[in-house]
């Protein structure tokens, strides 16, 4: 009985004992107690780089937040009963016990709270760190929002609960590409790894590239090697062309010349991960029979290029087993070979390029369509897919984009999908529209798809406008709002006009600005951030009122001209979009232009791929409105009168095929009262030359987008009628020119009939 009735107690006992615990809120573990604190933090003597910048970061951040500093030693100085364990080592694999931390990724990590120990370790080159942060981020609130704009909450006592907490990214590499998230202590803190971040190998570095995309011509150089050995180059309509074209990639002379090359960046960049073997960035591929047999029996001109890479990923792979070897599905190469497979060793970036769609998600949208079955087609071929997905407007940097509505379903998708990296492009001219939010939300989504990405949203303009956030949040509702019900397609070249930007949209965030500028005016720092935040709506409203100004002389509103210039000024921002600094549209703010558009057209004229402007063509030797000319494909071309006399802008690809490939002119005649010098103003997309009076006066060639006044020339006009002659080529996508005389109180008229 006495047995029994023992047995019967115990039983009893751990029933309360269960029963008690069971109801009991989470222990606490008080890192710091009013502003003191028992624990140390504990850093292996063979820590790496690192992680002894992890165990600093932890022992500042406790510092601000409490006033405690507490100690860092090495494990045989922590004789203590509680310790902070930062990073993997006998001592933590014994603590945590059931994880194998030696078997941890490189950016993988455990945070453990054991009794009255915090263990946080995991891959020595960034998976502790990594951890640390983390920790600093979920658990005690810290929060790098910017690279100017974080918080370190202040509490004298510092407490946590139970910890299990094991993480690693979804993808292993992660590239806001944006001036805003370049900046070391924000990439570190906000775990991104992309190979543009200052992110140096004492920080524990980041997935690096060496000659990072459009490469061919690094490999072999036109400049060593056209003139003793053209056929290294693509052959195009019978011609071998070293200039704006790509390589012969099925040349064995081309293939030895490019291992080499490639072995040489591997032995000067030893810290590089990935080395880029990659197209450069316009067509003019090879057509070779060799070439033109392989992609024809492939059905797609990727298949040369996964050849061409994976003959140098077979040479070195085996002596440089831990590199990697990247290579574009991008314009003529997105759809991958029937047969052919990318070597484990490849990597294949595919390009998320226009008329794909920015305004709704890659899984949702007929525009999309293609290039999800590319990237599902690509997964087949290659194990590993990189992804370049645009999320800025290349047009239009400044311009209110409300893409957010994709971005957010795009990268759970690509997760889904098994894409291994993600660069995502914004701008790196700084100042990009919501640039900022936009890197934050990124950085949050490339490490956990599923992440709240409201509740990201919130945090951030909550911490970056301070009183003035939730108007900022019913401006950036009502944009996506109006982005979600629309059957708007927008992309990265869309013009302001596409839709969204009405008067009546414009009116209402104007009057979102307004009160989150009042509620913020006593804050100089916030404020400046709010103007920040406002000046796209300024860029649309001025880009409108040019607009009006080229098609009908109005003015430009100087007074908001004046405070659009003002912001961009305090912010260095540097360009309005791709390849144009911002000096162009601020030229056509300040200048008072008028614009011509009475103009004879002719084109396109077929020429080599990069000589257009160098090529001698007829409207160069004559002007003769009632002849035809052999135009491209060998299509008769002659003078046309531009039927657009109220618009600015010169449409080419409107009044000619717009897939055509080659050069324009277009001609006009300026009317003086008498000889005196002036100027003109010219917009190009692409290159430009301007002849006046049959001199040539300007000849600039270049890639860019059009917009007025990018080129200011000065000119001398002859009294009477002056002959104008442009000619602008082509290289893709968007074609046209803008054209003004920037003293125009000086002419009297432009003539309205040519002879």
């Amino acid at each position: 009985m006495e047995r029994n009735l023992g047995s019967s107690f115990l039983l009893f006992i751990l029933a309360i004992g269960f029963f008690s615990c069971s109801f009991l809120p989470d222990k606490k573990l008080s890192l710091t107690d009013n502003g003191k604190s028992d624990y140390v933090i504990v850093l292996s003597e063979i820590a790496s780089p690192s992680e002894e910048l992890a165990a600093v970061e932890l022992q500042d951040a406790i510092e601000k937040m409490s006033g405690c500093k507490l100690p860092i030693v090495t494990p045989e100085h922590a004789n203590v009963s509680r310790r902070i364990f930062i990073g993997a080592n006998l001592q933590t694999e014994k603590i945590v016990g059931d994880v194998d931390l030696a078997s941890f990724g490189e950016e993988e990590f455990i945070i453990r709270t054991v009794g009255q120990d915090l263990v946080i370790a995991g891959g020595p080159l960034r998976g502790t760190m990594y951890g640390v942060f983390t920790f600093l981020e979920n658990y005690l609130g810290c929060r790098w929002h910017t690279a100017q704009v974080s918080k370190i909450p202040k509490r004298k006592t510092i407490q946590i609960g139970d910890i299990n907490d094991r993480q690693k990214p979804a993808f292993e590499y992660r590239e806001p590409f944006f001036t805003e998230a370049f900046d070391r202590y924000w990439a570190l803190h906000n775990k991104v790894n992309g190979s543009f971040a200052d992110l140096p190998v004492e920080v524990g570095g980041k997935v690096g590239y060496s000659h990072f995309v459009h490469t061919f011509y690094s490999l072999v150089p036109p400049e060593k090697y056209f003139t003793s050995h053209p056929a290294y180059f693509s052959l195009i309509k019978g011609k071998r062309v070293g200039e704006r074209a790509q390589l012969c990639l099925t040349n064995p002379e081309v293939v030895q010349i490019a291992i080499k090359e490639v072995e040489r960046w591997i032995k000067d960049n030893p810290e590089a991960k990935i080395f880029s073997i990659s197209q450069n960035d316009w067509e003019g591929f090879c057509e070779c029979d060799s070439c033109r047999a392989l992609d024809e029996r492939e059905g797609s001109h990727s298949a040369t290029v996964v050849a061409f890479v994976n003959a140098i990923a077979d040479a070195l792979g085996e002596k440089y087993p831990d590199k990697y070897f990247d290579t574009l599905a991008y314009t003529y190469t997105q759809n991958p070979p029937k047969t052919l497979r990318a070597r484990d060793n490849v990597i294949i970036r595919l390009c998320h390029m226009a008329p794909s769609c920015d305004s709704h998600p890659l899984a949702d949208c007929e525009h999309n369509a293609k290039y999800v079955a590319d990237l599902q087609a690509w997964r087949q071929k290659a194990d590993r897919i990189f992804v370049w997905h645009y999320v800025t407007n290349f047009h239009h940097y400044l311009m209110p984009f409300p893409n957010f509505n994709a971005i957010r379903e795009d990268i759970p998708f690509y997760h889904k999908m098994g894409v291994s990296g993600i660069f995502c492009q914004g701008n790196s001219s700084g100042g990009g529209e919501m640039a900022e939010l936009r890197s934050y939300v990124l950085a949050k989504l490339l490490w956990d798809p599923t992440v709240n990405v409201d509740e990201v949203i919130d945090d951030f303009l909550q911490g970056v406008y301070g009183k003035a956030w939730r108007p900022i949040r019913r401006y950036f509702d009502m944009m996506h709002e109006i982005a979600r019900k629309s059957e708007m397609h927008f992309h990265l070249y869309s013009d302001p006009d596409i839709g969204y930007l009405t008067p009546e949209v414009l009116q209402k965030a104007e009057g979102y600005f307004a009160k989150a500028e009042k509620l913020v005016a006593d804050d100089p720092a916030t404020f400046a951030r709010v103007r920040l935040a406002h000046l796209p709506i300024y860029y649309a409203e001025l880009w409108f009122q040019a607009r009006r100004q080229m098609d009908s002389d109005q003015a430009v509103d100087p007074a908001l001209a004046d405070k659009f210039k003002q912001i961009v000024a305090e912010n260095h921002i540097q360009s309005h979009c791709e390849g144009a600094p911002i000096s162009g549209f601020l030229q056509t703010l300040s200048l008072e232009s008028r614009f011509i558009r009475t103009w004879q057209i002719i084109g396109p004229f077929d020429c080599p791929i990069g000589e257009g402007l160098r090529t001698l063509l007829p409207p160069e030797s004559e002007i003769d409105f009632s002849k035809e000319y052999r135009g491209v494909a060998g299509v008769k071309v002659a003078w046309q009168k531009w039927p657009h006399e109220q618009v600015a802008h010169i449409d080419f690809t409107e009044a000619f095929e717009p897939d055509s490939i080659g050069v324009a002119y277009a001609l006009c005649y300026v009317h003086s009262p008498k000889e005196f010098a002036t100027r003109f103003g010219i917009g190009s997309n692409d290159g430009v030359r301007v002849w006046l009076n049959d001199r040539l006066i300007h000849d600039h060639p270049i890639l860019r987008q059009a917009t007025p006044n990018q080129d200011v020339v000065d000119v001398t006009l002859n009294e009477g009628w002056n002959k104008v002659l442009v000619k602008v080529d082509q290289a893709g996508l968007k074609w046209g020119m803008y054209f003004s005389v920037v003293d125009p109180e000086r002419i009297l008229r432009f003539r309205d009939k040519l002879e």
